[in-house]
């Protein structure tokens, strides 16, 4: 156990520079206390895709992150849209204080915040499921040619031909994607919450 300590004040120190604090023998990690028992029952939540209908706002109330919206765990999206609106939310709240305002005594601050982050999380909420959709459908294309398999062409009509369109839809347009530079940086920074895209 001696050793073990020794191994996480050394390893802590290397990390975080924890000696170049006032209190460095307080700041190194420590192993968390085994778990003797489970105390309650092991729950689950499904993940789902969800917006409020009537708006992120009411009279004194404003409805920020996953109160507002929530997404499917796709690249950090549901955590971006969360930020946005608090960053959204602060410079409105920053604006009113500086002008002398009650932030909620008038719509003015929050119907901006409303119509603002609305469309922002519409979008983001959309597109998202939409890229949710659009992979969840499985594709089937040649691996030689990159061309559809003759036999996708040939089904008829059934669901196995529309997700081999679907496959090879997908796969042009994210070829079409990567190929324009602009286009893929885009999608980029919009995935990364550039600015919070505000």
């Amino acid at each position: 156990a001696k050793e073990m300590d020794s191994l996480l004040r050394t390893a802590n120190t290397a990390l975080t520079m924890g000696t170049w604090t006032e209190s460095p023998s307080r700041n190194y990690f420590r192993m968390p206390p085994a778990s003797a028992r489970v105390v309650g029952p092991i729950m689950g939540f499904d993940l789902k895709l969800s917006h409020v209908q009537q708006g992120y706002t009411a009279p004194r109330v404003a409805l920020v992150g996953d109160a507002a919206h929530t997404v499917h765990p796709m690249a950090g999206q549901g955590l971006n849209l969360g930020m946005g609106d608090v960053y959204s939310l602060s410079e409105l709240i920053k604006e009113a204080v500086d002008s002398g305002m009650d932030v909620a005594g008038t719509g003015l601050f929050l119907d901006r915040y409303n119509q603002e982050r609305m469309v922002k999380g519409l979008g983001t909420v959309g597109g998202v499921h939409g890229l949710h959709e659009l992979f969840r459908c499985s594709g089937s294309t040649s691996s030689s040619s990159g061309i559809m398999n003759a036999n996708a062409l040939n089904s008829g009509g059934n669901a196995s031909g529309v997700e081999s369109i679907v496959g090879l839809g997908r796969s042009l347009g994210m070829n079409v994607v990567n190929g324009l530079g602009p286009l893929r940086r885009a999608f980029a920074e919009a995935a990364a919450g550039a600015a919070f895209s505000r």
